[in-house]
């Protein structure tokens, strides 16, 4: 045999070990693989071993009060391990998808308690609900029509216009029919304001933008509604706006969590209620906040 040809031979066979130091890594490789992935191989494939999902949350949502509307206290942030997801899931029945995902939503809690019948600076002239009721008018002509809006006053505390496409005429027309009497239930408006959102939010998959805005001349007389509105920023991308009407200091200005103005007449009220469309963020993307 010629060098040539032993050459030749010696790179045969060096290329038949190789082929075959290939094989057998690659066959370790996949028994390893099964192994750790807790998978058996067995015959006719691999069955694999599903682990138990952790348990869903309850079908009232993962907001305060659930889905019926009533005040609840604020979710203990440190009672689970698991991420939060927002918006959270429902147990059963399917959710009807909306038609824009990345619709725009405003609910607006409008203070209509008694002292909305003072006049603006308590110095004669505007009352305040009609200072309110302009505001809120000229608030909407700048909003787009396909914006989604909700409405919640004080007589007692429900929910006027239900979250929702076209809602401008609806949102107007209740407005005007507005007459200041009562107290003012903050925590229970922001609970179902906030409820409302969140529902909102499951139709539109998280995608959009939503805010919260209350507009309000006096402190609340339920509960404490600062921690709530905490509880609402630190878990979701919900905006808190509050607009402190003729007052000068609110337990709702928390900076860093709520975007809180005064206004102490009908042109600051309508500038402050139109600055909330010009809010730091824009459409809201789910999996950026699921990512946090």
């Amino acid at each position: 045999m010629t060098l040539s040809n032993l050459e030749i031979a010696g790179t045969s066979r060096k290329r038949t070990l190789t082929r075959h130091s290939f094989i057998c890594t690659l066959l370790s490789a996949l028994v390893m693989g099964a192994l750790l992935c807790g998978c058996d191989p067995g015959q006719g494939g691999y069955t694999i071993q599903v682990v138990p999902e952790p348990e869903q949350q309850s079908a009232a949502g993962g907001g305060p009060g659930g889905d019926s509307g009533q005040a609840g206290q604020p979710v203990d942030e440190g009672s689970s391990s698991e991420p939060m997801i927002w918006p959270p899931l429902k147990d059963g029945g399917e959710v009807e998808m909306a038609a824009d995902l990345l619709a725009e939503n405003y609910y607006i809690v409008l203070d209509a308690s008694g002292s909305m019948a003072y006049t603006v600076g308590n110095h004669g002239g505007e009352k305040r609900i009609d200072a309110a009721r302009e505001a809120v008018i000229a608030f909407l002509r700048e909003l787009p029509r396909e914006a989604n809006l909700g409405l919640l006053s004080f007589q007692p505390t429900r929910e006027l216009v239900a979250l929702g496409p076209n809602n401008h005429q609806a949102v107007a027309s209740n407005v005007q029919k507005l007459i200041p009497q009562g107290k003012t239930p903050l925590y229970r408006a922001m609970s179902i304001g906030y409820n409302a959102l969140e529902e909102q939010a499951r139709q539109q998959s998280g995608y959009g933008s939503y805010k919260l805005i209350v507009v309000t001349d006096g402190e609340s007389n339920d509960d404490d509604p600062a921690p709530l509105a905490r509880w609402i920023v630190e878990n979701s991308p919900v905006e808190v706006h509050v607009i402190g009407f003729a007052i000068s200091e609110h337990s709702l200005n928390i900076p860093g969590y709520t975007r809180y103005v005064t206004a102490n007449s009908r042109e600051e009220l309508v500038w402050a209620l139109t600055d909330t469309t010009r809010s730091e963020s824009e459409a809201f993307d789910v999996l950026d906040f699921n990512n946090q």
